[in-house]
């Protein structure tokens, strides 16, 4: 009676995986905090001919990246009166792209969640709350699967360069300011502390919601049962 319910259930143990992934992904990337834990940790902006803060850096990055609109990346120097601009057209190009992969990227996870959402209500609905309590726990280790295997392939500078030629594509001279600023791509190490951070909150919070919803009704109460 319940089949078709019972099919789309289980991709849940799917969905949910690939969208905690992808939404603390969007997350990370978008955050000052990310950008100011690497430039205190790396001390890149030391490496940089300009004198500008990592509060100040971090904060321009996250804010572009974060903020809609189609002005170009800027992050300006103050040299008395006036102030220098730090990145050029090609460096703007970049963080350009990367705004633009952040945007489609969310709109996967919106799209993910408004899906994982409805299929969760309908099995809700249909009374098969055991099913999802059993399908929670498969979830909950597709997730902590997939947290291992970012580990392994973002560690791996071959799928790192893989993943930027498909998503930027734009190449930057090693002597660049945002090819310095990122460390010629080391910033992934904080990517990846932060990225799992955020999977794991976002683990719990599914697996504390879900359990408030699929735990068996309390028939007796009171003392002595």
């Amino acid at each position: 009676m319940h089949k078709p319910s019972v099919i789309m259930s289980v991709l849940l143990t799917v969905l949910i995986p690939v969208a905690i992934l992808l939404l603390s992904s969007n997350l990370v990337l978008r955050m000052p905090l990310t950008y100011e834990f690497y430039f205190n940790d790396s001390q890149t902006l030391d490496e940089i001919d300009y004198s500008i803060t990592v509060s100040d850096m971090g904060s321009a990055i996250g804010k572009y990246l974060s903020m809609p609109g189609s002005e170009d990346f800027q992050v300006y120097e103050n040299n008395g009166k006036y102030k220098d601009t730090v990145f050029t057209t090609s460096e703007q190009t970049v963080m350009k792209k990367a705004k633009g992969f952040l945007f489609r990227q969310l709109l996967v996870v919106l799209g993910l969640l408004i899906v994982t959402i409805l299929i969760y209500a309908n099995t809700s609905r249909k009374g098969l709350r055991d099913l999802l309590r059993h399908e929670s726990w498969i979830a909950m280790g597709v997730t902590v699967a997939l947290m291992i295997l970012q580990w392994v392939l973002v560690r791996h500078k071959n799928f790192r360069a893989m993943l930027y030629g498909t998503f930027i594509g734009s190449k930057l001279s090693k002597t660049s300011t945002l090819y310095i600023v990122f460390g010629g791509g080391k910033i992934y190490s904080t990517y990846l502390m932060f990225s799992t951070i955020a999977m794991i909150a976002l683990l719990l919070l599914f697996v504390y919601v879900n359990y408030k919803y699929t735990k068996p009704d309390r028939i007796f109460y009171g003392r002595g049962f």
